[in-house]
């Protein structure tokens, strides 16, 4: 959907409608084969990992694709924050524009921690705050959230090493709170 990496000249390219177009086609078929309450599908919006350049239509891009996705009636949109990543943020407010073309429930990963996944939710913003990270380095969250037990940090230089090591080997918690 980046106009920098999709420079095709043929339906597929160009306008925000044509490189659009492959994922909502995607979508369009997996809805005929299985039904829009079983179809999902994950964003990222302003991603910029392995210097992919930014656009200036990004927001028109994710406006499109919300009001298009509902139409769909789509089970959800998982939306990813790359800035724990190391890379852009979602912008102050995007989360807000993304909800005024979507009314379907919206999931949110990257960086979550409990205050902002709840400040989130409370304010209607996002359904659902994803941890996959944080699910890696504890595997107890859910106790440490509810409770407010300090979070473990993932070793990231064990991600996709192909070993348990740095997967499910994380204790835990075992300290006093």
């Amino acid at each position: 959907m980046n106009p920098f990496i999709n420079d095709r000249t043929d339906e597929y390219g160009g306008s925000i409608e044509n490189r659009s177009r492959f994922l909502l086609e995607a979508i369009d078929a997996s809805i005929t084969e299985i039904g829009a309450e079983k179809v999902a599908v994950r964003l990222t919006p302003y991603g910029g990992l392995h210097e992919l350049p930014q656009y200036d239509e990004i927001e028109e891009t994710y406006a499109y694709l919300a009001a298009e996705l509902g139409k769909r009636g789509i089970i959800y949109i998982h939306l990813m924050d790359q800035k724990s990543r190391g890379s852009f943020a979602l912008p102050d407010g995007f989360l807000k524009r993304f909800r005024t073309n979507f009314n379907g429930i919206i999931i949110l990963a990257g960086g979550m921690d409990k205050e902002l996944s709840e400040k989130y939710i409370r304010e209607g913003l996002i359904d659902l705050a994803a941890f996959g990270e944080a699910f890696i380095a504890n595997p107890d969250l859910t106790d440490r959230l509810k409770y407010g037990y300090e979070l473990a940090l993932p070793n990231r230089d064990l991600h996709y090493g192909g070993a348990e090591h740095g997967y499910t080997d994380y204790p835990v918690y075992a300290g006093k709170s």
